[in-house]
């Protein structure tokens, strides 16, 4: 059984970023784990800060990526045809 509802357990962090972004995954991670709807609103916000460290060259586009594609306000997607992009962090896409 997985450990959370929308945050995709496959997908790693393993590169540094800010302290206030670790913290708000880990608020994600606890939200998701309880299944509490604040979740949503906490996965955008990492979104918008994303955003902003990209602009200030605290995080690449690439991290911005993977950050919200495990962070994502969409959920687990399953699918039978998933291409694997390998590109830089071994993330699986899914072509929907």
């Amino acid at each position: 059984m997985d450990k959370f509802n929308f945050i995709k357990e496959n997908v790693s962090i393993d590169f540094p970023i800010p302290q206030k972004l670790r913290s708000l995954l880990d608020e994600a991670e606890e939200l998701d784990r309880k299944r509490n709807v604040e979740y949503f609103g906490v996965a955008d916000t990492i979104d918008v800060l994303c955003k902003g460290y990209v602009r200030q060259g605290k995080i690449t586009h690439e991290q911005w990526d993977i950050i919200c594609y495990k962070y994502s306000v969409n959920g687990k997607i399953e699918s039978k045809e998933e291409d694997v992009d390998e590109q830089y962090t071994g993330v699986r896409s899914v072509k929907l």
